[in-house]
């Protein structure tokens, strides 16, 4: 990691092909790392930052209002969210006044413990997920990055103290944040949106990747299209924070779109074999990240839809 920011400032002309890693945006300002947390900080507008993980570790957000500060994820540990204040303290002294938990996904929820707020806010079934499944999805997080075995393998969960079923609006001070439930299954069951009016920013989280495949484990895939289609309709601003890869803008949700279809239509093709099928989907999104060990989730999901 060089430490150097992507400079978010011009919009791609033309659509991009399947795999290619863009980030086009406008930048705001101010852009710094912190030497070892392979996380770069990148201005979004006065008060705000994205701070995107490397080699397709998650991206957080923070938003400055007169009150305090919103941060939006936690990453992957207690270790990366300290990391993450760090740089944020490098901008404000002004205290976390909420988070938010965009899902239940572990690189975004188990960082909740270094991030000093009692406020942390998520969709319901987020709580549930994490406090009735604790033990068993350590596990499988531990099997996912056994580098981060350590640190997760006995790490209790901070659980969410405030529930968003559908829509909360914040009061930060001054300005204020739109957080969405999805309104359906897609990614997970409890995926939330988090809208920057005074910026037009679209916090998508992990209803986008950039240049990398989606986890799907846990997906709706028709859930998570119609989804896409209604912020594709809806969101027109400048900037779209994804997940997981680089800012981009409103085209990353129609090529995120275009991903999941194209896996789809690649392995129902080849629905009589799981293998052929396999080898179609690698053919078509083979060059994005983390393709090979995630494929086979998708077509878990779409082999066993299309038996039922």
């Amino acid at each position: 990691m060089t430490g150097e920011a992507h400079d978010p400032s011009g919009r791609p002309g033309a659509a991009t092909a399947i795999g290619e890693r863009t980030g086009g945006a406008r930048a705001a300002g101010a852009a710094g790392t912190l030497e070892g947390t392979g996380l770069t900080r990148v201005a979004l507008g006065p008060g705000a930052f994205a701070y995107l993980g490397e080699h397709g570790m998650p991206n957080a957000v923070t938003v400055e209002g007169r009150d305090g500060v919103l941060v939006i994820d936690s990453l992957f540990t207690p270790r990366h969210a300290t990391q993450l204040m760090g740089l944020l303290r490098a901008t404000t002294d002004k205290p976390v006044v909420a988070l938010v938990n965009t899902h239940f996904h572990g690189d975004h929820t188990l960082g909740n413990a270094a991030i000093p707020t009692d406020r942390v806010i998520a969709h319901r079934s987020v709580r549930e997920r994490l406090s009735t499944g604790g033990a068993a999805y350590r596990e499988l997080l531990c099997c996912v990055r056994p580098d981060l075995a350590p640190e997760i393998g006995e790490l209790e969960f901070v659980l969410p103290t405030e529930l968003v079923d559908d829509a909360l609006d914040l009061d930060l001070g001054g300005l204020s944040v739109e957080i969405r439930h999805a309104g359906r299954h897609a990614h997970t069951a409890g995926d939330l949106t988090v809208y920057l009016p005074h910026l037009d920013v679209l916090v998508a989280s992990d209803l986008v990747f950039n240049g990398i495949l989606p986890v799907a484990r846990d997906a709706d895939l028709d859930g998570w299209l119609a989804v896409l289609a209604q912020l594709r309709a809806s969101f027109q601003g400048a900037v779209l924070v994804p997940g997981h890869g680089p800012i981009g803008g409103p085209e990353l949700l129609a090529r995120q779109e275009a991903v999941l279809r194209t896996v789809i239509d690649a392995v129902s093709r080849h629905r009589g074999s799981r293998a052929a099928a396999r080898a179609a989907a690698l053919e078509e999104v083979g060059s994005l990240a983390h393709a090979g060990e995630r494929i086979d989730a998708y077509l878990d999901l779409i082999l066993s839809s299309e038996a039922n």
